[in-house]
């Protein structure tokens, strides 16, 4: 070799160096495993910052420059790397594993990048785009270093230096077409008039032209879609003209066409390569149809999620959710279907569809179908609990809606379960008028939709159970027969029915937060308060809180309060519940009262017993001495009828206000004269005011006050307001009783100026039982029933009756007013007179007396025996039976309380003996009720009457015996 000439020693080139900028340790390991295979020198950078370190320390290749990195990021250190002049050029390629849009590969590329890949890394695609920049790299250092050689050996034979540099240069030209051969992209050039001139094996692969097909025809007709080829011509002949496009340089996104007459979308620049000739095109094409899916099913998936966020009912979810996928993935027609646990079948619950498809009798047979387990579609993805695709329906064997698809040209399916906890809540399924392979990803990202589908169900399902607990609740409290509240642990209402609040007065929203110091005195809050902590430090408690509300009046409420525990188990609100228990604590004390009257009547009841009976018993005592005078006898005998004339006037008194208490009592209604009633009444307390040496003055009208009365129980309505003014009034008293007439009422008026009567007794005076407690009217007895039968009988008189009292010492005044008659065209009834008890004369008639109390019977038997009749006596019911069958009485004195047979057994045995049927039976009992008589009646009885019998009374029955 000449001295000039270069030197071609073949030497070792130096290994290029290739940068790795990533934060990631992982991330440079797994750049390093991709690249080692290539030989060279690799150098690390954790950020942007050490990566410009690193470009001032040394010379590289390339750089594969992460985009996502803190602090300094990919674009701001490759904006720095561009900045000297010795890295203008520097070959960066970007790495990044998130999703792009077209603006950040854009910002990418206008930095200077060469490429753009996406994490995951393919290691074939690493190694080639990288060992490509090598070659560049070595064939520029190469250059360079041979260009060093040419200035040294400036005196070579440039002829033979210029030849082998053409043969290089031919060699370096070969080494491009080998990488445009090798790159993954498309690269397409074409001349001015839009014809192909270059189109590498990776435009073959996408478009699915051969190179010579294609080559010198028109790009347009081939990869560019019909409606947008008359934009590319406009385009074309507008560059030509000005020099300027809107595609130039610039990365944009359209559709291509491949030769089997489908569009995709694809990432477009257009570099203009001006030469002497006619400028050319170089377009770079790179399939983004993979990178459109992802962000397809991406976007997808967040606006169903979004949806799943606003939606309000499942029905609009479900329905929701079909719609967005099949717009946003391409699908046709869509159904959601639930298990109706009932049939144990599988139900169309919602169906859509493009609007723009016919697609009604899919739809139709698809909402009319129910799938048991297994079958069909739903059922098998049901009964697999795992989703499932279809390639061709029509051909399906396991596909009983094959008929209706198959009109209306539906091909492939798939299919995701609804689960939760391995339970299948529903099924949701996607068809498609186009046959498309299964898709692995488009399942997994359907797997996603389906959970959050479940948990949106499983929460409308609880959101459903929680609302129906809550209108439980809430329906609970506002039926709830008291005030029902909750409140916080520091005391604030959170919640209170109608009822609570009506008694607040106050808007709920207002009540809410507010504690009981707002409503309440000081000293009830703290009572109430006190009773919330001990309730909530127990199981609760049960009081009887006592508040004066606005009416003025003091309420008791029955108040239960309770713990309510939170999610962790311990108590953090206190509910209560408050009935209004005043009547009950009214009726209470009532009871407490009437139970004291009760006793007080029946001590005062015992009393006025014991008086006629002591004179009775001294009287018998005398009667057993021996040499007792006449008038002795005879005053014995007037002191013991007096008495049980007594005794018989407590128990008539007994008698007659529980009869009329409980509207038994009979009345006899006739036109009385109201003065004839007064005088009447007047003269059956005469003796009393004598005793009493009372002054009585009567005041009558001149005109005739008719009445329409049972005239008896009208003088017992005077008689017992005369007495009552006797008994209560001091001796040497003064009683007025005046009658005058006002409109079409007459007006009784008694008054007195005994002891009056106190306020607090006042509006209780005509009570049951009650008496003043004063030693006088002690005295003179009663059992505390006379007014109570006086207010009773004036008002079945259709009257009232009041009484008016200044108060103790001031005397009383009772006033009655009844309704007058109107018109009457007979004579007024006058009272009947008393009537003088006479004995029946002797009539020698067969009597027979049965009664267990043989007393009763004995007496009974010697008084009728000193009236002449024959007497015999029975003390039981078989006894008398007997007897009577050989006695044959004329009248039976039968008793109706005797043990073992009783009265009325008696009596209808008797009715069956032929030869006693006519016999006279008489009830001697002590019920004289109606429904007494009405029973006696039935048993067969002529006569009832009530013991002690009452001298008329016997008369008139052994007047009704025969002669």
């Amino acid at each position: 070799m000449e001295s000039h000439e270069i030197n071609t020693v073949s030497t070792p080139p130096p290994k290029a160096n290739i940068l790795l900028v990533d934060d990631a340790p992982a991330n440079l390991l797994v750049l390093r495993e991709i690249l080692a295979d290539l030989g060279h020198n690799m150098v690390e950078a954790r950020s942007g910052e050490e990566a410009l370190r690193r470009l001032l320390e040394d010379d590289f290749a390339v750089v594969l420059l992460d985009v996502q990195m803190p602090g300094m990021d990919g674009f701001e250190t490759a904006k720095l790397i561009r900045g000297p002049k010795s890295s203008r050029h520097l070959p960066i390629v970007f790495l990044t594993a998130f999703e792009t849009d077209s603006s950040t590969i854009e910002r990418a590329y206008s930095l200077g990048a060469v490429d753009f890949l996406i994490k995951p890394l393919v290691p074939v695609i690493v190694r080639a785009k990288v060992a490509g920049f090598i070659e560049l790299f070595e064939k520029t250092r190469q250059i360079q270093w041979q260009a060093d050689q040419i200035r040294q050996i400036e005196h070579a034979n440039f002829g033979r230096k210029l030849s082998e540099e053409n043969a290089r240069l031919r060699e370096s030209e070969a080494r491009k077409a080998a990488i445009l051969e090798t790159a993954l992209d498309c690269i397409i050039t074409i001349d001015h008039q839009g014809k192909v001139i270059e189109f590498n094996p990776a435009a073959e692969r996408v478009f699915g032209y051969a190179k010579h097909d294609i080559e010198g025809r028109e790009i347009a007709e081939f990869i560019i879609p019909p409606r947008w080829r008359e934009a590319h011509h406009r385009g074309m002949a507008h560059l030509l003209a000005t020099g300027e496009g809107p595609v130039l340089n610039k990365r944009i996104e359209v559709f291509g066409l491949r030769a089997d007459g489908t569009e995709f979308p694809v990432e477009l620049t257009i570099a203009q390569i001006l030469s002497d000739g006619p400028t050319v095109f170089t377009a770079y094409v790179r399939d983004i149809s993979e990178r459109v899916r992802i962000e397809r099913n991406r976007n997808t998936r967040l606006a169903v999620n979004q949806l799943l966020i606003q939606a309000v009912t499942f029905p609009e979810a479900a329905k929701g959710v079909l719609k967005l996928v099949c717009e946003g993935l391409a699908w046709d027609i869509s159904s959601f279907w639930t298990v109706d646990h009932d049939t144990e079948t599988l139900m169309c619950l919602e169906c859509w569809h493009d609007p723009s498809l016919a697609l009604t009798e899919f739809e139709a047979a698809t909402r009319s179908r129910a799938f048991r387990f297994g079958e069909g579609l739903p059922g098998r993805i049901w009964a697999a609990g795992q989703a499932a695709w279809i390639l061709d329906v029509v051909h399906d064997g396991n596909f009983p809606r094959a008929p209706s698809a198959a009109k209306e040209g539906l091909h492939s399916a798939f299919g995701c379960p609804i689960m939760v906890g391995g339970r299948t809540l529903g099924v949701i399924e996607f068809f498609s008028q186009r046959i498309q392979e299964p898709d692995a990803e488009l399942l997994e990202m359907m797997a996603t939709v389906a959970v959050q589908l479940a948990q949106f169900m499983e929460r409308m399902s609880a959101e459903e159970q929680l609302r129906q607990s809550e209108q439980r609740f809430a329906g609970f409290m506002q039926h709830l027969h008291g005030l029902a509240r909750i409140k916080d642990l520091n005391g604030h209402y959170v919640y209170a029915n109608d009822e609570a609040v009506n008694a607040f007065q106050m808007p709920r929203p207002e009540l809410y937060g507010r504690t009981d110091e707002d409503f309440f005195p000081p000293e009830t809050a703290a009572r109430f308060k006190d009773n919330d902590r001990l309730a909530m430090n127990g199981t609760g408690v049960q009081v009887i809180e006592t508040l004066k509300q606005s009416d003025g009046i003091l309420h008791h409420s029955l108040v239960c309060k309770f713990p309510i525990q939170g999610p962790q188990g311990t108590p953090f609100l206190v509910g209560g519940i408050a009935i209004d228990v005043t009547d009950r604590v009214r009726a209470e004390e009532s009871l407490k009262e009437a139970n004291r009257r009760k006793d007080e009547f029946l001590a005062t009841l015992a009393h006025e017993l014991r008086n006629p009976l002591a004179p009775i018993r001294n009287s018998l005592q005398i009667l057993k001495l021996p040499n007792v005078e006449m008038a002795t006898i005879e005053h014995c005998r007037q002191v013991m009828e007096r008495q049980v004339q007594q005794l018989v006037r407590l128990v008539d008194d007994l008698m007659d206000v529980s009869r009329v208490m409980r509207g038994k009592i009979d009345m006899r209604w006739e036109c009385v004269e109201l003065a004839n009633i007064v005088a009447r009444a007047a003269e059956m307390v005469q003796p009393l005011m004598e005793t009493q040496g009372h002054e009585l003055t009567i005041e009558l009208p001149n005109e005739s006050l008719l009445l329409n009365a049972d005239a008896v129980r009208l003088s017992q309505v005077v008689g017992n307001l005369l007495t009552n003014a006797a008994k209560y009034t001091e001796a040497g008293g003064r009683i007025a009783l005046t009658v005058l007439r006002t409109a079409d009422q007459a007006v009784l008026r008694i008054r007195d100026n005994g002891i009056g009567i106190a306020p607090d007794l006042l509006p209780h005076i005509f009570d049951l039982f009650v008496q003043a407690d004063h030693s006088t009217t002690r005295s003179q007895g009663g059992l505390g029933i006379g007014l109570t039968l006086v207010r009773n009988l004036v008002e079945l008189h259709q009257g009232t009756v009041e009484v008016q009292s200044e108060g103790l010492g001031k005397g009383s005044e009772f006033i009655v007013k009844l309704p007058i008659v109107a018109e009457f065209n007979g004579a007024p009834g006058s009272t009947i007179a008393p009537v003088q008890q006479q004995l029946p004369t002797p009539s020698g008639h067969r009597l027979m007396i049965v009664d267990d109390n043989r007393d009763a019977a004995k007496t009974l038997s010697v008084l009728l025996r000193l009236l002449g009749h024959d007497v015999q006596e029975a003390y039981d019911g078989p006894t008398a039976l007997k007897l009577a069958k050989d006695f044959r009485p004329a009248l039976i004195f039968l008793d109706i309380g005797m043990p073992g047979m009783d009265g009325y057994q008696v009596a209808r045995e008797l009715r069956q003996l032929p030869a006693l049927r006519e016999i006279v039976l008489v009830a001697l009992t002590g019920w004289g009720q109606l429904e007494d008589r009405r029973r006696t009646a039935e048993a067969g009885f002529n006569h009832h009457l009530v013991k002690p019998l009452d001298p008329t009374d016997l008369e008139t029955v052994l007047a009704d015996l025969n002669p």
